[in-house]
């Protein structure tokens, strides 16, 4: 018989969106992803980790009795032309959950 964790809470793989502007030498990256509880209430405690520009951000959202889903989406940040840079979402509680890591580039 398998057992599955209805506790915890997972998240989708993430999207990036470059927008690139012709009148500077840099991109705006922003990464979506959406976080699902099984159950509920719960809180989920998680952060965005990034490589190759600026620094990690945290954040907490609040799932009411019955759980359900909520799309997280991270600070704007900006990206030299030529540069990557690389996000992972991790789910730090109630059970730790990371999604896998997306790379986008400023061409």
């Amino acid at each position: 018989m398998a057992y599955t964790q209805k506790c915890g809470a997972s998240a989708t793989k993430i999207t990036p969106k470059i927008t690139k502007d012709p009148s500077v030498l840099t991109c705006s990256a922003t990464f979506t992803s959406t976080i699902h509880a099984r159950v509920g209430p719960m809180t989920v405690n998680y952060h965005w980790k990034f490589t190759g520009s600026g620094p990690d951000q945290f954040s907490t959202w609040s799932f009411p009795r019955g759980g359900g889903t909520h799309q997280v989406m991270s600070h704007t940040l900006v990206v030299i032309r030529g540069s990557t840079v690389t996000a992972t979402l991790v789910l730090d509680t109630p059970v730790r959950f990371v999604t896998g890591t997306v790379t986008a580039t400023c061409p």
